[in-house]
């Protein structure tokens, strides 16, 4: 026997049990086994003083591919070209228009390995394999329960404050019992994370990213359902904190909204969970909205817009859209913060308009409702938050950091000031406490970031590196070290600017990325 075992299995990087002339693993997947096919040719005589004969040994052609331990390059990748092994599914795979649809299911077709898992129940061989407990059918068993748990962790990772009622467990966990392609989604986000505490080769990860694609590509392909199609763009856009939080979102929130659009219009009973799912889309295409602009074209970020008017269930009281941050997000931040950053978001926009086209009367009408705002976020009482006690002091931090970030974001987005001025450097000193004691910063990295943005002093700099460094450590998450390190690249940008407004976005487009503070 072969200690790599068949040409499929090393190449998906699977246990292989090596039985010939096919292999069982390939067998039950219902995929070809590419076999052990090895030749020898290319005989050498070495004429050395105790003389020797040696061969060369060949794989068949088709394994050219091949990959052998040495060949690893130093970064874990799995492939002899350059491939982030955590780069989530290409932007492609959530244009969901025709031509697109076609195009995914002639490369499905076209990817060389069989991905049809179908069993036939007269394989009796196989069905043998598949419950009579050989060992290669165990360790997949042990690798699904690790995944299980690795995700039953990760829901308390990407929201603490719940363990009964977490939004990640019982939506899109629910959710992914009847959906394959959120299922691979989870399962890859599972993998990279277990990547990133060291638990996991990262060669291995190029598996679980595969057959997440496929999955999705396959789901478009066959029409499948967009309710579970959106949650799993949302989500993999989400996961991308887990990895470097520098890869390309914006196209997944653009195929999130047209799904979600496609599944408000198909279904006449709106599934369990969907309100929140829109919701929880709202607030991340209001955020990308200022991520976003000036990084990518204008007709991308014209494309991820909120969804305003979703229709209800025709049965049963219908809830708003504030009782449904209530319900499943805590209150943090209330449903009146997500309306003020939309308000903001659009003045900010509004102005840039105005002032390319010179329109200086219309930019001077909208100053004194940018004022207005200012009042309001400055006079804002927080809905209660229903947390257990050992979180009430932090819910505090919480919302005050939202209320210096938002008030930061005005005056810098919208009335164009710069870090040294007056107001905004007292609300970076303000915010430093909170930051300091607050004990997560899911659902605050927002704000974070424009507080951050203007930090002057090499103090207010060390706690807010500090505490996204801790993020890191205490979530295994490899996105606050991504955001910690733009921010150092901001800041010296700005040390030599002198007065004006910080040039954030230059530095982001520069280094090619899309900042993920989604989250």
């Amino acid at each position: 026997m072969t200690s790599q075992g068949c040409r499929t299995c090393r190449k998906r990087h699977q246990k292989c049990d090596e039985r010939k002339p096919t292999c069982w693993n390939c067998r039950w997947r219902g995929i070809e086994c590419g076999g052990y096919g090895i030749k020898l040719a290319d005989f050498t005589v070495y004429s050395g003083r105790k003389g020797q004969m040696v061969s060369r040994m060949m794989r068949d052609e088709s394994d050219g591919d091949q990959m052998h331990p040495g060949d690893v390059p130093a970064d874990g990748d799995a492939s002899s070209t350059p491939t982030d092994a955590d780069r989530p599914p290409s932007e492609s795979l959530l244009h969901i228009k025709t031509q697109d649809t076609t195009r995914f299911a002639s490369e499905s077709h076209s990817s060389g390995d069989d991905t049809n898992f179908a069993v036939s129940p007269g394989d009796a061989m196989v069905t043998e394999y598949a419950f009579g407990g050989d060992q290669a059918s165990l360790d997949s068993q042990d690798d699904e329960q690790d995944s299980r748990r690795d995700m039953e962790d990760l829901c308390l990772r990407l929201y603490p404050i719940k363990t009964e009622q977490n939004p990640y467990r019982i939506i899109y966990g629910s959710l992914a019992a009847q959906s394959e392609p959120l299922r691979k989604a989870i399962l890859f986000a599972s993998a990279l994370h277990r990547s990133k505490l060291g638990k996991l080769p990262t060669f291995a990860i190029k598996h679980y990213r595969t057959d997440m694609q496929e999955s999705f590509r396959s789901a478009l392909c066959e029409g499948g359902e967009p309710w579970n199609l959106a949650a799993t763009a949302l989500l993999s856009a989400l996961f991308d904190i887990i990895g470097t939080g520098m890869n390309t979102w914006s196209s997944k929130l653009i195929g999130c909204r047209r799904l979600l659009q496609l599944a408000s219009l198909s279904s006449e009973k709106v599934p369990k969970g969907f309100q929140c799912v829109v919701l929880q889309y709202n607030w991340a295409a209001t955020m990308s909205q200022t991520l976003l602009k000036g990084v990518v074209p204008a007709d991308t970020c014209e494309e991820i817009r909120c969804i305003d008017e979703v229709p209800m269930s025709q049965t049963g009281a219908s809830l708003t859209m504030a009782e449904h941050q209530s319900h499943w997000w805590d209150n943090l931040p209330d449903y009146q913060m997500h309306l003020f950053l939309r308000q903001a978001t659009e003045h900010s926009i509004t102005i840039d308009r105005l002032r390319a086209a010179g329109d200086t009367e219309h930019l001077l009408q909208l100053m004194p409702r940018a004022a207005e705002l200012v009042n309001m976020i400055q006079a804002w009482q927080p809905h209660t938050s229903t947390v257990p006690s050992e979180y009430l002091d932090s819910v505090l931090h919480f919302n005050e950091v939202w209320r210096l970030g938002m008030l930061c974001f005005v005056h810098s987005e919208v009335y164009g000031l710069g870090p040294r001025d007056r107001n905004i450097q007292r609300w970076v000193e303000a915010s430093l406490e909170p930051i300091r004691k607050l004990s997560w910063l899911q659902a605050c990295l927002f704000p974070l970031f424009m507080i951050a943005l203007h930090a002057e002093n090499e103090r207010a700099r060390q706690i807010i590196r500090f505490k996204l460094g801790e993020m890191h450590a205490t979530l295994g998450f490899q996105g606050p070290l991504s955001v910690a390190s733009v921010l150092v690249n901001i800041w010296m940008r700005s040390d030599g600017m002198g007065t004006g407004k910080v040039q954030w976005r230059e530095a982001i487009r520069e280094m090619g990325m899309e900042l993920n503070i989604l989250l």
